[in-house]
């Protein structure tokens, strides 16, 4: 009787324990969700047009570029192509998980097939990207950068160092919906050297962005429409220098 006892509370420890630690994975966002795409998409294309202005209206002009993006079932992006302006495939890049779906590794390649980078990933025990180890093709390890989190799981810090240097450094703000509202770049001294400041709409996606020097002084200002599908995706996006547009396929 004391040894069945003693089994049972083994088992439910480990079950609770399990459940503990699918519960802290399923916190973290997953990929669709940091781009706020809704429902359960499984791939999307996205074509690209350059803008041309006639009579005074923004309209599509010659074709940029396009991609694709694989998604899993659990919503991770797991494969993306790009092609260049004749329809080529001009890159690749490939992302593997571990069985806990951590990022652990992302690998792109060239039109020929032959690798242009890899990137490596650490990661803390929420499922968070806390370190990324950029390889170049020759196996070089050319970058590093350190990443810090909030208790919500937003990106509230970015250090890169290059060939064992401090490159740069970013700081990330966000509203109470969880959307970025402002990046700052530090110069290596540690003062401000740039601000990028970002509005959005009631579907989170992006309308303005507005970048200031450090004296408050404009930079450059973008401003963006959509139109959206029924699940609330945009399918076009409009800004002063492309037009985008998406089909969206959902599992």
């Amino acid at each position: 009787m004391k040894t069945i006892f003693t089994i049972t509370i083994f088992f439910v420890l480990f079950s609770c324990s399990s459940c503990s630690t699918k519960h802290a994975k399923m916190s973290i966002k997953n990929d669709l969700s940091k781009e706020h795409i809704k429902g359960n998409v499984k791939r999307i294309k996205e074509i690209s047009n350059f803008t041309i202005e006639k009579f005074g209206k923004i309209e599509k002009g010659d074709f940029f570029t396009s991609m694709k993006i694989e998604y899993d079932e659990e919503g991770d992006e797991i494969e993306r192509i790009s092609y260049n302006s004749v329809g080529i495939m001009d890159a690749k890049r490939i992302i593997k998980y571990d069985d806990n779906k951590n990022k652990i590794e992302q690998n792109w390649y060239k039109s020929d097939g032959s690798l242009e980078n890899r990137r490596t990933y650490k990661n803390d025990d929420k499922g968070n990207i806390i370190e990324e180890n950029y390889y170049e093709s020759n196996g070089n390890l050319y970058g590093v950068f350190n990443y810090k989190y909030d208790n919500k799981g937003n990106k509230i810090e970015e250090t890169l160092f290059t060939n064992g240097q401090f490159n740069n450094r970013f700081t990330f703000k966000y509203d109470n919906k969880e959307n970025l509202i402002e990046k700052d770049a530090y110069t290596n001294h540690g003062k401000i050297d740039q601000i990028n400041v970002y509005k959005y709409d009631e579907n989170h996606n992006e309308i303005e962005e507005s970048d200031y020097y450090s004296d408050g002084r404009l930079i450059k200002k973008f401003t963006s429409k959509y139109k959206y599908d029924l699940y609330g995706n945009w399918i076009k996006m409009i800004n002063q220098s492309t037009i985008d547009e998406r089909e969206i396929e959902y599992y």
